[in-house]
């Protein structure tokens, strides 16, 4: 009788500290879970006819954490054609805005910097893809 005891005590404590080593189902999710992209944006556009409130923020990028939910908050559509265009991230292709003209840009080099900024794309894997047109 006191073998059986021991044996049902032992087993517990075996799967009690099992337990405590094992990750919890929620870091199992996380880890085998597709890698986020911290860039990822999103724009609203609509298939059909858009309320007054998707029309004016209609190709506007935002990451996606802080885009609008759908449908919008002052949507005055019966039904919502509305939907999330998604994107590697919020830049626009072909919207540099750094000056490539004026006196930072005449100057530049005058005292023997260089020139880091050759490249017209970043330093981001995605952006070492090569786009067929651009």
């Amino acid at each position: 009788m006191n073998l059986v005891i021991l044996l049902t005590v032992l087993l517990v404590l075996f799967l009690a500290f099992m337990h405590l080593l094992a990750p919890s189902r929620s870091k199992l999710q996380k880890a085998s879970g597709k890698a986020r992209n911290p860039y990822h944006a999103v724009s609203i556009t609509s298939d059909g006819k858009c309320c007054d409130a998707a029309a004016a923020i209609e190709g506007k990028r935002y990451l996606s954490a802080d885009a609008p939910t759908l449908p919008l908050k002052h949507c005055n559509e019966d039904f919502c054609h509305c939907r999330y265009l998604h994107f590697e991230d919020r830049r626009v292709p072909g919207s540099d805005r750094r000056l490539d003209y004026g006196i930072t840009h005449d100057l530049y080099g005058a005292f023997g910097e260089v020139n880091r900024r050759k490249k017209p794309r970043g330093r981001r894997v995605s952006d070492k893809i090569v786009i067929h047109g651009s």
